[in-house]
């Protein structure tokens, strides 16, 4: 889904948030050096341990970029220094803020991430670049359920891999949303991908009201890039999305 910068608007140092609410951040992986240079101090001495690994420089930039702009954002929040953030993860290695009810989750892709947070509200956010595929067949067939395979083999060209895509990362953002990690098998449940049909989350396999219990949305990130998000909510008509670039 495209939209222009105009949707993802500055943010104040504080946010205000509340149980119907679903904030989403844009973040940009590809820092001026001075920005990068502010980023790197923020970091966990782990963290920085963590970026130092990389071989490569410009893998290096995009996780402190990621990693420092996040703890920035979590900031606007719960008030404190984001150097003064702490996180610990869940027993699949899904990250959470330690002493806070706030709930985040992150995903990375190319030169962009998305930082989602909600109030005590479990949510997942993916994104993806839109690329050509050779295996996008095989890989459908491998992860995607059989509702979703069968959908996708009626589509071609830019059209099936635009669905491949919009499953894919409404697919990931649930998986994300409950914190299992690979203990989910992606193919026990079904997402819309239908071009034109609305993200939603139509069954899970052994959870038989998990599609009343979550609202599934496509976000408005650049051409190029694909984005869902999930949110718990049984009032989804009631939820307020709002989109903010961090800086």
């Amino acid at each position: 889904m495209a939209s222009s910068d105009s949707v993802w608007r500055p943010a104040t140092s504080a946010q205000e948030l509340n149980q119907a609410d679903a904030h989403v951040w844009l973040i940009r992986l590809d820092p001026s050096a001075q920005r990068l240079a502010a980023l790197t101090p923020l970091l966990s001495a782990d963290e920085r341990r963590r970026a130092e690994a990389f071989q490569f420089a410009h893998l290096r930039q995009k996780y402190i970029a990621a990693h420092g702009a996040l703890r920035e954002v979590l900031a606007c929040y719960t008030g404190q220094s984001p150097a003064d953030i702490h996180f610990w993860q869940n027993a699949h290695g899904k990250p959470h803020l330690s002493n806070s009810q706030l709930q985040f989750n992150v995903s990375h892709s190319g030169d962009l991430a998305l930082c989602a947070v909600a109030d005590g509200r479990a949510l997942g956010v993916d994104i993806e670049v839109i690329r050509p595929m050779d295996d996008l067949d095989a890989v459908a067939e491998r992860f995607f359920s059989t509702q979703e395979r069968a959908v996708l083999r009626t589509l071609d060209g830019d059209t099936k891999r635009h669905a491949f895509f919009a499953c894919w990362t409404r697919k990931e953002a649930y998986i994300k949303a409950i914190g299992l990690g690979l203990a989910q098998r992606l193919d026990a449940f079904d997402v819309t991908l239908a071009p034109g049909e609305p993200a939603r989350l139509l069954q899970v396999a052994g959870d038989s009201d998990a599609s009343t219990r979550w609202a599934m949305f496509d976000l408005p990130v650049p051409d190029g890039y694909c984005g869902a998000l999930i949110v718990e909510t049984q009032q989804a008509h009631a939820l307020r999305i709002s989109y903010f670039a961090a800086p």
